[in-house]
């Protein structure tokens, strides 16, 4: 009895066998065809559907098309159309179609290519449409008498975007961390496209913190006006075409799109104690930037130096594997590692003072400095404890303390830098008042953002910090402006008289957003 003939999962055995490639080029023209709303085809029009450079031979197709029907991923129907005489009827002629399980099977693998073979990425575009819909689903709360179909439809393409959102994103961070360890035959094209990565990198991460803070508002609202309704919309909606749905029915259905909304709450506000999942997902791509750039500077160590750790233990494995004796074996291990079997010798601080009165220098060879006497009891058990008690475990608490307050005091300075700095009025550069160690910092690190940005047809440049959070808007000096000098209490900088906006960038989104609105 064949096995395979009985299980379930029997449309998945072509993945295993010689001729996978005909199988999955037979399939895949299949999918391709009832994509385009054909449901069944001749063993002729299979031919027609296979790609430009497919390799497998027309005679073949007859007997690719009968063994999936025998594996159930297709079925056969006779063909009777476009049929003349008696002898064209007696002659086998099947139309082939895709069983459910086939079917299943495709859009299985179709799926696990989407996230596996192919790479994720960050879509920007995804937060944008997640709170379109969100304000949609929200006016649509304001109403007294709710539209159910329109608000059964904003969450189903709610829960639908944001579930591609999650998905790619997670896709695209398995594939920045698998690049960070990426085989040395795909160095040059990871260095190629390093640039545009990490530009691609700190666009999404200025798109998330923005997208989250009026996603996170929008939320807010929405389940101040009332979610459960229309939850109970989309339950009674997904219920629609069932037959004499119980209570228990309508209540699983209903309890199952509240934990769908759950979890788009969490995902964006998360829970008291815990951050949410935009912020760990803002934390990850904000760490896999220094981790690409650490990456690129290692790369060009190992091409800089033509040898490294790794390469010298290969060429030393080889030495040891061509050693004609094991002589030699031992001869090679002390010279290439200087563990020589001296169990006796042991350096303290007599050892150091005898040489310091001998007046030695760096280039004294061991036979001619002072010999060093060692204890019976070393030279007989090859161990010299030191007498006494056991050192005591030093406490650092006090040091640990010192540290915490050192990095409190640092965010402190930083906070009030962002608070000098972050008005949201705009001023010249000369106009600025004497700034801290810390204010400068931030200062010249905002216009290097700025400054390498592009400007538009007035020459004024936007940008945002590397976090995120800040943001600047930068005017070049006017004509008559004369030099700007600024005093910092490390020194004074002079340079061109720029006007320059720094807002918090979440405020100022959000205070565009309701100056649109009104």
């Amino acid at each position: 009895m064949d096995v395979h003939a009985t299980s379930p999962y029997q449309t998945f055995i072509h993945l295993g066998t010689s001729k996978v490639a005909y199988y999955r080029q037979v399939l895949r023209a299949f999918l391709r065809a009832k994509e385009q709303f054909e449901i069944a085809l001749r063993p002729s029009e299979v031919l027609a559907w296979l790609p430009a450079d497919s390799a497998l031979p027309e005679s073949e197709i007859p007997t690719v098309l009968e063994q999936l029907c025998e594996w159930r991923n297709l079925d056969a129907s006779p063909d009777v159309a476009e049929v003349r005489t008696v002898e064209e009827f007696n002659r086998p002629r099947f139309l082939y179609h895709f069983t459910a399980a086939g079917e299943a099977t495709e859009n299985a693998l179709s799926t696990f290519d989407q996230h596996v073979v192919q790479p994720g990425e960050l879509q920007a575009s995804a937060l944008r449409e997640i709170l379109s819909t969100l304000e949609d689903l929200e006016h649509l709360l304001l109403s007294e008498a709710l539209d159910v179909g329109k608000s059964t439809k904003a969450i189903r393409d709610l829960i639908e975007r944001f579930q591609q959102l999650v998905s790619r994103a997670q896709s695209f961070m398995r594939s920045i961390q698998s690049s960070l360890v990426r085989p040395t035959s795909e160095v040059d094209l990871f260095l190629q496209h390093k640039e545009a990565l990490l530009t691609y990198l700190e666009k999404f991460i200025g798109d998330l913190v923005l997208a989250t803070y009026r996603v996170s508002c929008t939320l807010s609202r929405i389940e101040a006006l009332g979610i459960d309704r229309a939850l109970r919309g989309a339950a009674e909606a997904a219920l629609a075409d069932a037959l004499n749905p119980d209570a228990q029915q309508r209540e699983a259905v209903h309890e199952h799109w509240q934990l769908v909304w759950q979890g788009l709450r969490k995902w964006f506000l998360g829970q008291s104690g815990s951050t949410s999942q935009a912020e760990a997902l803002r934390a990850r791509a904000l760490a896999a930037i220094p981790a690409l750039l650490e990456t690129v500077r290692r790369i060009n160590d190992q091409r800089a130096s033509r040898t490294d750790r790794h390469t010298d233990f290969i060429t030393l494995a080889r030495w040891f594997v061509a050693a004609p004796s094991e002589g030699d074996l031992h001869r090679l291990w002390r010279v290439a590692f200087g563990l020589s079997p001296a169990r006796h010798f042991r350096v303290n601080d007599e050892t150091f003072a005898a040489w310091e009165s001998a007046e030695l220098s760096s280039r004294t060879t061991w036979a001619e400095a002072p010999p060093f006497y060692i204890t019976p009891r070393l030279r007989e058990t090859g161990r010299a404890a030191p007498r006494g008690p056991v050192r005591a475990i030093v406490d650092r608490s006090s040091d640990l303390a010192k540290l915490a307050e050192l990095t409190e005091a640092q965010e402190m300075r930083l906070l009030a830098a962002r608070n000098s700095l972050a008005t949201g009025r705009s001023r010249r550069l000369s106009e600025l008042p004497t700034l801290g160690e810390a204010e400068i910092e931030l200062l010249l690190d905002l216009l290097g953002q700025a400054l390498g940005a592009e400007p538009d047809s007035d020459g004024i440049a936007e940008a945002l910090s590397e976090d995120g959070t800040l943001f600047i808007r930068v005017a070049p000096p006017t004509p008559t402006s004369e030099e700007a000098i600024i005093v910092t209490d490390a020194g004074t900088l002079c340079g061109p008289d720029y006007a320059i906006t720094i807002s918090d960038a979440a405020v100022r989104y959000f205070s565009r957003t309701q100056s649109m609105k009104a």
